[in-house]
C-alpha cells in the first residue's frame, strides 16, 4: 500500500499502487473540478506533487507546459501513484460543498419546516445537444450548461456536477 498526503488538508490515505490521484481524492471526500469527467481532455484537474514526482504521461505533456511539469504539476485524472506521495490541491480547482445540517439534525429540520416551504426545486428539462467536433470542443458539462441557459434556466453558472455523474454522460 502507498501513502498519500493531501495538502493543505493534511489528510492521509493508503491506496494500492497504480491508483490515480483523482480516485484517491474521491475516496477521502476531496472534490475537485473535473469538467471532462476524468478523461484527460480538459487539463483542469492540475495538482502539485511535492514528494514522489512521477513521469508525466503523454496527455500531461500535451496539456501542461514544460515549466509546469518541471515544477511538479500533474493532472489528477492521469497520474497514477507508485510510491509514497505528498500532493498539494490548489484552491482554484476545489469544489467545496458546505454542510447543510449540523450534528443536531432534528433541530435543523424543525427550523427549516417552521421557516420555509419544502417544495421541490427540481425541474425536468430536455436538451438536444450537438456532438463535439473540431469546431466546437466544449466539455460535456459546458454543453449542458449552455443548453440550460438557452432554455432560460436561472443560475446555471452556480450549478455543480460530480465526477460520477459526468462519467455517466453518453
Amino acid at each position: 500500500m502507498i501513502k498519500i498526503t493531501f495538502l493543505p488538508d493534511k489528510k492521509n490515505i493508503k491506496v494500492n499502487k497504480g491508483t490515480t490521484i483523482l480516485e484517491a481524492l474521491e475516496s477521502v471526500g476531496i472534490n475537485i473540478n473535473v469538467p471532462c469527467g476524468g478523461k484527460g481532455i480538459c487539463g483542469k484537474c492540475k495538482i502539485l506533487i511535492n514528494k514522489g514526482i512521477t513521469t508525466a504521461t503523454p496527455i500531461e505533456e500535451e496539456l501542461l507546459s514544460g515549466e509546469e511539469i518541471k515544477k511538479g504539476f500533474r493532472l489528477a485524472c492521469q497520474t497514477k501513484i507508485f510510491e509514497d506521495t505528498a500532493i498539494e490541491i490548489p484552491s482554484e480547482i476545489r469544489l467545496d460543498f458546505k454542510r447543510v445540517f449540523s450534528s443536531n439534525l432534528k433541530g435543523d429540520i424543525n427550523r427549516i419546516k417552521n421557516n420555509f416551504s419544502l417544495g421541490t426545486n427540481l425541474k425536468k428539462v430536455f436538451l438536444d445537444l450537438k456532438k463535439p467536433s473540431l469546431d466546437d470542443q466544449r466539455s460535456d458539462w459546458g454543453r449542458i450548461k449552455d443548453g440550460l441557459s438557452s432554455k432560460k434556466i436561472e443560475n446555471v453558472s452556480n450549478l455543480k456536477i460530480s465526477v460520477e455523474i459526468l462519467k455517466k454522460i453518453p
